[in-house]
């Protein structure tokens, strides 16, 4: 039996807009929210509250970066976020300042952050321009509603 309460994929659009730098501080939070305990996350910052801290400012880094060289697209109601990243045939260049910026968010946990950086940028293709899909995050109580794959 198929489910009714997911909206089809002509009735998306209406779901999917771009991100306004005033939305900012919203999506870091979404973001921020939705990975609070995903296994990675947890393996990055072992202390549940030590990543409440950390993350928004780490997330932030990421969606002003997608903001300025990337396209951000949300919903309406703010409540999911996608961050498009352009990719080249070279691998891509962190943005100006990250190295400093994740210090100063990452604190005592910067060597972990610094080796996923580095795990993450050996899987990506080379060889060819693409959008990468940096990342995609949905509010724990809106996921399972097909918010995702609309901003997919």
């Amino acid at each position: 039996m198929a489910r009714t309460d997911r909206p089809t994929a002509r009735h998306r659009g209406d779901r999917v807009a771009l991100a306004s730098p005033a939305d900012i501080p919203v999506l870091t939070a979404v973001i921020a929210e939705a990975f609070e305990d995903l296994p990675p996350s947890r393996w990055l910052v072992p202390h549940r509250a030590e990543r409440r801290r950390i993350w928004p400012g780490y997330f932030r880094i990421y969606v002003e970066h997608a903001m300025t060289s990337g396209t951000v697209h949300t919903t309406p109601g703010r409540d999911a976020v996608a961050l498009w990243l352009p990719a080249g045939p070279a691998p891509a260049e962190p943005p100006a300042g990250y190295a400093a910026a994740l210090a100063a968010v990452a604190g005592p946990y910067l060597d972990r952050f610094t080796a996923f950086d580095a795990a993450l940028d050996q899987r990506h293709p080379t060889g060819f321009a693409y959008r990468h899909l940096a990342i995609l995050a949905v509010r724990s109580d809106r996921q399972g509603q097909g918010t995702g794959t609309a901003l997919l």
